[in-house]
């Protein structure tokens, strides 16, 4: 068996956070949102209800049916959706579907769907003449999706943009021509001009009038409009929306009325303005109903970045860890992406980690680590671009290992080596299926130069905020430990990698040093009375034979059949010991041929 000297052994030392900081904190937290620990409350208004936190918009109206008063939605203003139930409801002064126009709105969020923008005409009491049409702009995995119904034409879906899930503002432009059956959608800097069917076909929307009223959403429906039927199941926005304007042909800007405001925060609320408790250098991150910290460099963890007893994990060569990213449905193109660890290895060969993304085109992000130097691969779909990086890495001390992937630029920091690798196009984006795998891989992967899973410990892994390792020793469903024994926290020194044999049929094979001379020993431990250790076939000038160690009735036997034409020898290499208690044994045997 394998063996590796001896280290000593670390105590690591341990801080407790102050009791009176916790209830400072719970204190804080109580008066922004009774009951709901860090949560924030929203606010609810329609017609005449009083606006919250954004008294720039106060008195602001305009007329509506009857002479009546209405708030007025300003291009300035700015919303926090924090609820399910959140969504405005809008309704511009004139913008009819029969004329060219076009919406301008901006937002930010860090989920990867929910409905931005909902268009739908009102149903009139002769429903013939208004038939089905509707229009929706929504994300979907971090993509702008659009979709346009007009009654039976079918329906029309487009996508436009990628990772737009960092929680950074982006700007939608959307603007039809019906006379030309056009729509033209920009985000940000990237445009998407479409002809649309329907409209082609219908030479433009031959449907309602232009006093037609209509329904225009932000964020979610109203789920108290009967009349709202939507063809599409949405999921709703959680994040800032706002800054928007309407406009005509000829660039003239429309006002809009504020109809409804159900559940949303006047200006995007960040909770880490007033409300950042973390610790030792953790990075506040605003959720926008809750905040959280990122503890990724302070060599500390938890929920505030005050723990430092770090979660550690050994590994003895027969396992790995698997951590989910997101869902299968949350998958997204991500042009950020943080991967970092510290590690103790060993072996000198041995997988680090793995990610991939297996729908075309095929992405990975490898390392692992032969001949005790770092091998480090990523594809982006055009090949694999690998970097070689340090040496010596399995002399049992601790390295560090951080990639971050921002756009473009591709850096990779081992220890105090950076190593920086520049993407020449705009295909930069990486689409990763959920689960990431450490320290091993079920099966084999490019990228990877070695299979053999990882013997040492892991500590402080992150994949971008999160914390893998002690997702699992919380017991998150998303962090799994894949072997037959139980996860084993802490480090421990691994100076022998035992091998499981758990079916009858489970067998290693090794290559002799010798043809004439045989030096074997084994460390085994077992319950079964009838068993072979170790057997190999012997070959010679009179025929065939064999050798073997075996278990028998509790005792190892050593048995030689030279060949055909020879009788058997056995020797017991421990008689009167019980060898199936299933303790740790060992037997060996040195047998030369003269």
């Amino acid at each position: 068996m394998h063996r590796i000297s001896k280290m000593s052994r670390h105590k690591w030392p341990r801080i407790i956070v102050a009791a009176w900081l916790v209830h400072l904190v719970s204190a804080e937290l109580g008066a922004l949102s009774q009951g709901d620990g860090n949560d924030i409350t929203s606010s609810s208004s329609g017609e005449g209800a009083d606006d919250v936190g954004n008294s720039s918009a106060d008195g602001a109206s305009i007329s509506g049916p009857g002479g009546s008063k209405r708030k007025l939605l300003l291009s300035s203003q700015v919303f926090t959706f924090l609820k399910e139930t959140s969504f405005l409801r809008v309704e511009p002064t004139f913008w009819p579907l029969q004329q060219t126009r076009e919406v301008t709105f901006s937002f930010k969020t860090q989920k990867p769907h929910g409905l931005l923008f909902y268009h739908l005409l009102e149903e009139s009491s002769d429903l013939d003449s208004v038939p089905n049409y509707e229009l929706y702009v929504m994300l979907e995995n971090g993509r702008l999706k659009i979709i346009h119904i007009l009654n039976t034409e079918g329906n029309e879906i487009f996508y436009v943009g990628k990772g737009l899930t960092r929680d950074r503002w982006h700007t939608v432009t959307l603007r039809v021509t019906p006379s030309e059956g056009e729509m033209r959608v920009r985000v940000d800097h990237e445009d998407l001009n479409i002809k649309l069917s329907s409209l082609v076909h219908r030479g433009g929307y031959d449907i309602g009038s232009e006093t037609t009223s209509s329904y225009l959403y932000f964020g979610s429906i109203d789920p108290k409009n009967s009349s709202v039927d939507m063809h599409y199941n949405t999921d709703s926005f959680f994040g800032c929306l706002g800054r928007v304007s309407f406009r005509l042909e000829n660039g003239s800007a429309v006002d809009a009325a504020l109809t409804i405001e159900e559940d949303v925060v006047r200006d995007c609320v960040d909770l880490c303005d007033k409300y950042d408790f973390c610790l030792n250098g953790g990075r506040c991150v605003n959720h926008y109903s809750y905040y959280g910290c990122d503890c990724y460099g302070t060599h500390y963890e938890d929920h505030m970045c005050g723990y430092d007893n770090l979660t550690t994990v050994t590994l003895r060569g027969n396992s790995y860890i698997t951590y989910r990213i997101y869902d299968w449905k949350d998958r997204v193109h991500s042009d950020f992406n943080r991967i970092s660890m510290m590690f103790r290895i060993y072996v000198p060969e041995a997988v680090l980690f793995l990610a991939t993304g297996e729908h075309d085109p095929k992405n990975t992000v490898a390392a692992s680590i032969r001949g005790g130097a770092l091998f480090f691969s990523i594809d982006f779909g055009r090949g694999l671009l690998n970097v070689t990086m340090g040496s010596n890495l399995h002399d049992e001390m601790w390295h560090n290992f951080t990639m971050i992937h921002d756009g473009s630029q591709v850096t990779l920091y081992m220890d105090k080596m950076i190593h920086t690798l520049r993407i020449s196009d705009n295909n930069y984006y990486l689409h990763l299926d959920p689960d990431i795998y450490i320290g091993g891989v079920p099966h084999e992967a490019p990228g990877l130069v070695t299979d053999l899973k990882f013997v040492g410990c892991f500590r402080e892994v992150y994949f971008n905020r999160d914390n893998c390792l002690q997702s699992l020793r919380k017991g998150e469903p998303k962090a799994r430990h894949n072997g037959i024994f139980p996860v084993e926290y802490g480090c421990a020194l691994v100076d022998t990698i035992p091998l499981t044999f758990p079916f009858a049929e489970s067998r290693l094979t090794l290559n002799l040093p010798s043809k004439t001379r045989l030096d074997i020993s084994v460390d085994f431990k077992t319950q079964q009375n009838e068993t072979v250790i170790a057997s190999s076939l012997l070959r010679s000038d009179k025929g065939q034979g064999f050798w073997e160690i075996r278990l028998k009735k509790g005792t190892a036997i050593f048995t030689i059949v030279p060949d055909e034409t020879n009788p058997s020898h056995y020797w017991f290499l421990s008689k009167g010991k019980q060898l199936t208690d299933g303790h740790w044994h060992q037997v060996g045997v040195i047998f030369e041929n003269e």
